[in-house]
């Protein structure tokens, strides 16, 4: 009975050496700088880019204004509110809701609330017109209905210096 094998067989598997459990920690350490560090680059380019995006619109922005501002200092007339209302109480269809100037960056700007009620291509029209004017700045916050086929009901506010 001695001779007989044993029930249960244990198998030793090799234990890896400590040099190679090392080398796999090593190359785990690595691997984690290089990817934090090529993160954390990706998003300083990101950031960059951003910031360079940025400047270069607000850089366009100022360059506009100053060109509107330029462009009317260039003209000799002075404007009065007198002037601008009546150019366009002189319009069929618009109605004047509200005048005030404007306080801030741009000095000598009256902002003209307007509604108008009718043809949308004598609309079209009429905003040619103003913008056509030497004393124009902008227009802003349009905002339109359609009543009926052609026609529509549109508030926005006109921007003129003075």
């Amino acid at each position: 009975m001695n001779n007989s094998k044993p029930k249960f067989q244990v198998k030793i598997q090799g234990v890896r050496s400590n040099k190679k459990i090392k080398n796999i920690k090593l190359l785990n350490n690595v691997t984690s700088i290089f990817l934090i560090i090529f993160l954390i680059s990706i998003f300083a380019a990101i950031t960059f880019f951003g910031y360079k995006q940025k400047n270069s619109i607000k850089l366009k922005q100022q360059e506009i204004q100053h060109a509107k501002v330029n462009k009317m200092k260039n003209s000799n007339k002075k404007y009065t509110y007198n002037d601008i209302l009546q150019y366009v109480s002189n319009e069929e269809n618009v109605e004047i809701k509200k005048v005030n100037k404007e306080s801030g960056k741009v000095n000598k700007v009256v902002n003209i609330e307007l509604e108008y009620k009718g043809d949308i291509e004598k609309f079209n029209k009429f905003l040619e017109s103003i913008h056509e004017k030497e004393n124009f700045y902008s227009i802003e916050k349009i905002k339109i209905d359609l009543v009926e086929n052609n026609n529509i009901k549109s508030l926005f506010i006109c921007k003129f210096f003075i």
